[in-house]
């Protein structure tokens, strides 16, 4: 299920001067199937590109119910369902569970700082009782904690975790994951420059922002690796990454729904404070690296 290129797509607002601008549920189902049309190998709703840190419960749950109703089974829908309260992750997951998405993702329990052995407890007690498969988001840079690989090497062995995102730019931790968890669960990388360093070291595939976006170019290095053309892939790889670093020039998703608008796949670039419209230089910048 986790291979290729699984798009973490944006959350659509309506054009608001409200804090809590309205979910834009029409552009939303349209992006999907849009994505769907293009090829895409799975979509990830509400991770961080989802703005998910500013929507609600409810919010959530009818984004779920909307992407699996729109994707009818044609790809593998993943919601997110982390955060760094135990008890809550697992409550929302067994309530995603009941919208019919395929797995959840699940962030490493943030600010809190949990050691090692409360890592695996947490991502245990959700593989034991969520209901769902769980692919663990490993992205200290947001997070503060870390799954270390030794805590990984554990948490493979359960039959409910089958994936890890790794937004660790790191090819000794790469290595070791890609060791400890091979027959056991996919490694996808979590930054979308590291695709094909991820698919050289036995990784499946990447759970991307940029994808929103350039989703063939991304498509195009999988393809070619998948086929045994390396020298193809890793150009692919190279002329996608002026792309992905306008796509990531201001802090994610605001340059991907500048773009989106742009290329009038959604009618508006909302998003919700504290995140703002990208600078006039960066939209200058996505026009001329995406040619829009």
């Amino acid at each position: 299920m986790f291979r290729g290129v699984h798009t973490a797509i944006v959350t659509p607002f309506v054009e608001s001067d409200s804090l809590q601008p309205k979910i834009d549920l029409d552009a939303f189902a349209s992006l999907v199937q849009w994505q769907i049309d293009e090829g895409v190998d799975g979509l990830v709703v509400f991770g961080t590109t989802g703005e998910s840190a500013t929507l609600t419960k409810d919010e959530k749950l009818l984004l779920a119910k909307k992407a699996v109703e729109v994707s009818a089974g044609a790809v593998p829908i993943t919601a997110g369902s982390g955060s760094n309260n135990t008890s809550e992750t697992l409550e929302f997951t067994k309530a995603l569970a009941d919208t019919g998405v395929d797995a959840c993702l699940a962030v490493a329990p943030y600010y809190n700082k949990p050691s090692q052995g409360g890592i695996l407890k947490h991502f245990t007690t959700l593989a034991d009782q969520g209901g769902l498969p769980v692919v663990l988001y490993n992205v200290p840079s947001r997070t503060v904690t870390k799954i270390e690989v030794s805590t990984f090497s554990e948490l493979v062995q359960h039959e409910n975790i089958v994936a890890i995102k790794q937004a660790v730019d790191s090819s000794a931790e790469m290595l070791a994951l890609t060791h400890c968890a091979k027959g056991k669960a996919a490694i996808l990388a979590g930054d979308d420059p590291l695709l094909y360093t991820v698919l050289s070291m036995g990784g499946t595939g990447v759970i991307s922002a940029s994808a929103n976006v350039i989703l063939s170019d991304l498509l195009r290095i999988v393809k070619a690796w998948e086929a045994g053309d390396r020298e193809t892939a890793l150009l692919e790889q190279q002329l996608a990454l002026p792309k992905i670093n306008a796509l990531f020039s201001e802090t994610n998703p605001a340059p991907a729904k500048a773009a989106l608008r742009m290329m009038s796949k959604i009618p508006s670039e909302q998003l919700r404070l504290p995140l703002v419209p990208v600078q006039e230089e960066t939209r200058s910048l996505l026009r001329e690296v995406l040619a829009l």
